[in-house]
């Protein structure tokens, strides 16, 4: 994966605008807390053994108003979940919502998209660090 994405992003690693690093995201200790503003990541949080504390984990590695993003195809995951290609991952979108929420994250929401390109639709799901969540704020 780490070699085809490297490929594809070639141009932007070779001008310093992305670096590439393969590990677990369960464990960052890598990245000093408050580093990141945003984080995106498509077609995988359902395979986290840990869920709950990915989502505690990424909260510490982002700045405060930091916005991470998800993508998905929720109809392809499900032919995949029924085609038993999912028996070791949980695609269950409350319970990610639910992680993010308890992992600290504000604004959490789901939406449903239509691509411009394919005209298929996607979920995102989008949520916010803040100091404190908008309905603590004094």
């Amino acid at each position: 994966m780490v070699i085809a994405a490297t490929k594809r992003v070639k141009k932007d690693i070779d001008d310093g605008k992305v670096e590439l690093i393969n590990g677990d995201v369960a464990d960052l200790s890598c990245f000093d807390s408050n580093t990141f503003d945003r984080v995106f990541h498509c077609n995988c949080y359902y395979f986290w053994p840990d869920i709950d504390k990915v989502a505690r984990e990424l909260h510490r590695v982002m700045k405060s108003d930091a916005v991470i993003v998800t993508t998905m195809s929720s109809e392809r995951v499900k032919r995949l979940k029924d085609k038993g290609f999912l028996q070791y991952g949980n695609p269950d979108q409350a319970r990610y919502l639910n992680a993010l929420k308890s992992g600290g994250f504000c604004d959490v929401r789901l939406e449903t998209l239509k691509s411009d390109q394919s005209g298929a639709n996607y979920d995102a799901i989008f949520a916010k660090k803040y100091f404190r969540c908008k309905e603590e704020k004094l």
